[in-house]
């Protein structure tokens, strides 16, 4: 039996994942599960949450530093 690897395409925002019934070289308008045709960018304040940990990690790293 043989392996084949398939390409798939993930919508940042739901986490569905799905095939391409048709044109594999064409990216989606939509994410055909919650129909946000912003499928393929992260939300805004999903990326804000990071970096905010970020900086409280590196406030405290810097606290730890100083004692």
């Amino acid at each position: 039996m043989g392996k084949t690897t398939l390409d798939a395409f993930q919508c940042d925002r739901c986490g569905h994942a799905w095939l391409p019934r048709l044109k594999i070289d064409e990216e989606p308008t939509i994410c055909p599960k919650c129909k946000s045709a912003y499928w393929n960018k992260p939300r805004r304040i999903d990326l804000a949450k990071g970096e905010l940990e970020q900086a409280r990690e590196a406030m405290h790293r810097k606290k730890r530093d100083k004692n």
